[in-house]
């Protein structure tokens, strides 16, 4: 296992280098998300994807971190990349990371959806992606650095990285993704991370309270494809469906039309977790 872990690995490091190794550090850009696989991943085959790399363990002194480190100290990628920032974040601030992004992700080992610890031996048991590997550095609360806000980085970004979000999920084989990104990223999912296949979204939700722009199951059709088998789920975005949704009139609505008391946020939690842990892999 240890022989194939390195072989992944180092084929995922070599995407990303062959990626960006064109770049001309015009753009400002942060350092790259390069996900880190450990043993368990191999177990869990579990993806989940955000949405940004904002403010990404920021050198402050280098104006493009991404530059810095792709045409400097391209032999280094590994300790930039992985073992300064991944590893550093996964071992000394995810179990305990405020935001309901990591709030999320342990709720998948606290309702057993992933079996074992989410870190075991300073390693996350699943894979932890962006769908933007990149971006532009201005400050963590600037829209204009956020390609979730800022469109026209957001192209710039998906233009730079192009197919990088695919090939990795193909050297990867995973069983499950979920994408925690909204459906207002719906294009560049289909873009960047399903490299353009023809997508059918289907309503997670059985009851029919949830639309599928809300929370949905996308499969690709085409049955050649290397993620047609894959369970690939994507939602909003923690912060928005574990808080901020109560404020959402049209599923209160919905959800009193249906005599169904929970609020918002715990109806979609809820939902989303039982299908997770009812689909076997």
């Amino acid at each position: 296992m240890k022989s194939d872990i390195i072989a992944i690995q180092n084929a995922i490091l070599k995407e990303f280098y062959l990626r960006f190794r064109e770049y001309d550090g015009k753009m400002g850009l942060s350092a790259p998300l390069i996900p880190r696989i450990s043993p368990q991943y191999l177990i869990s085959r579990t993806i989940v994807i955000g949405q940004e790399t904002n403010t990404w363990f920021p050198n402050k002194d280098i104006s493009d971190n991404l530059y810095h480190i792709i045409k400097h100290n391209p032999n280094n990628l590994e300790k930039d990349c992985l073992i300064d920032r991944y590893d550093n974040f996964i071992q000394n601030h995810a179990q305990k990371y405020g935001g309901k992004f990591w709030e999320f992700n342990r709720l998948l080992y606290k309702e057993n959806i992933i079996e074992g610890e989410m870190i075991e031996n300073g390693l996350l048991s699943h894979c932890w992606m962006n769908i933007f590997m990149t971006e532009a550095v201005t400050g963590k609360n600037k829209n204009e650095g956020r390609p979730t806000k800022n469109k026209k980085v957001a192209n710039q970004v998906m233009e730079l990285q192009t197919d990088l979000v695919s090939r990795i999920l193909n050297i990867l084989s995973p069983k499950r993704i979920i994408f925690l990104t909204g459906h207002s990223l719906d294009y560049y999912i289909q873009k960047g991370a399903l490299n353009k296949t023809a997508i059918c979204k289907t309503p997670l939700d059985e009851k029919g309270i949830l639309q599928p722009h809300e929370l949905a199951i996308f499969k690709i059709e085409d049955s050649s494809h290397f993620l047609h088998s894959t369970d690939i789920i994507r939602a909003y975005h923690p912060t928005y469906f574990m808080a901020r949704i109560n404020t959402n009139k049209g599923l209160r609505k919905r959800l009193d039309n249906n005599k169904i008391s929970d609020s918002n946020s715990k109806y979609y939690t809820k939902a989303l977790v039982n299908y997770l842990k009812m689909k076997s892999l």
